[in-house]
């Protein structure tokens, strides 16, 4: 049989797939979006780790394609072994996976790079969340959101926002990655005492 090489295809990216956008309001103001500049080395293994297998027992219901997962580093600048598989665990575990389990923000305006698992002048995990998936659905998209509410009680410039994602490693430890590490054109001067919350918008689609 014969096996064909991936080959490498430049072309125009359509306006359908994945869409993602960052708002940020203070103080009840009206958010303000911009594009996220992209996600990181960590994001992307970790949708290719949620489309494949790298378990060699079969069921039916795992894919025929059988793929040695690729390694996560979370904010702690650990590598975790990904576990999409245990024997004693339902066959749905990946559903506790996710890419919206928190949202922080930092004050460094250092440039983004793939490569980075923590946002650079880290200061503060959201205070509460909600997330919001009855926005808008048309025939060919939906976009959703998810929002992270800071009750700052400090002052500094907030230059960085960041998303981060779950995933369990082969011991079963829950671990934080960063999803995406987004930088301002200009910072927001927070003091103790504002509200600011950030929004993730996906449109998928």
């Amino acid at each position: 049989m014969k096996v064909f090489k991936a080959k490498k295809v430049e072309r125009k990216l359509f306006p359908h797939g994945w869409k993602v956008d960052v708002g940020i309001a203070k103080n009840g103001e009206e958010p303000k979006f911009f594009p996220s500049h992209s996600f990181s080395r960590w994001a992307n293994r970790f949708f290719v780790n949620m489309m494949v297998q790298k378990e060699k027992y079969m069921s039916p219901y795992d894919a025929p394609v059988q793929y040695t997962t690729l390694n996560i580093t979370d904010y702690s600048n650990t590598v975790g072994t990904w576990s999409d598989y245990d024997p004693n665990l339902p066959w749905s575990q990946k559903l506790t996976y996710r890419i919206t389990d928190a949202i922080g923000i930092g004050e460094s305006n250092a440039a983004w790079d793939y490569n980075q698992y923590h946002l650079q002048g880290f200061k503060k995990w959201a205070d509460g969340y909600v997330k919001r998936t009855d926005i808008t659905e048309t025939d060919s998209s939906i976009y959703f959101e998810f929002q992270g509410i800071f009750n700052i009680t400090s002052s500094f410039n907030l230059w960085e926002t960041g998303l981060y994602g779950k995933f369990s490693d082969d011991s079963r430890n829950h671990r934080l990655f960063l999803v995406s590490r987004d930088v301002l054109s200009s910072a927001i001067p927070v003091v103790s005492g504002d509200v600011i919350v950030v929004i993730y918008r996906f449109t998928v689609g």
